[in-house]
């Protein structure tokens, strides 16, 4: 059985873990609330560009010859994955990973054809596993 004096110093120990787990908690954290702030930002513009191909889209709809707007098949679907390299993201990879999974088993039961783009070591090593 261990002594006073060692389990002292295993307390310390792991009380000193612990403080250094929530600093790179919050930093973590904070990182990715400045990624969400700036996508956020970026939404007015994505809005208007919609918005925009939607209005070109209703003028050119009359003109049958133009394969931009004819409705068409989707054979092949291509997801942008990105997810974190490293660190205390845990729940933010699970939960991308998981409505990913989900969305992959969706997509094959139509019988569309996947494509991956990956950035991100945790979603490309999650994809590679899986084939």
């Amino acid at each position: 059985m261990a002594n006073l004096k060692e389990l002292r110093g295993r307390i310390k120990s792991v009380s000193s873990i612990a403080q250094i787990t929530r600093a790179m908690e919050m930093v973590a954290s904070m990182k990715l609330r400045k990624v969400q702030a700036k996508a956020q930002s970026f939404h007015p513009y994505t809005e208007e560009v919609r918005l925009m191909i939607e209005r070109i889209a209703g003028k050119v709809q009359s003109e049958g010859d133009v394969p931009l707007f004819q409705s068409r098949e989707v054979a092949t679907v291509g997801i942008l994955v990105v997810t974190s390299d490293r660190g205390l993201c845990g729940s933010y990879n699970t939960n991308l990973l998981n409505s990913l999974r989900d969305r992959i088993e969706e997509l094959k039961a139509a019988g569309k054809q996947i494509k991956f783009w990956c950035y991100g070591r945790k979603g490309y090593t999650w994809l590679k596993r899986r084939g």
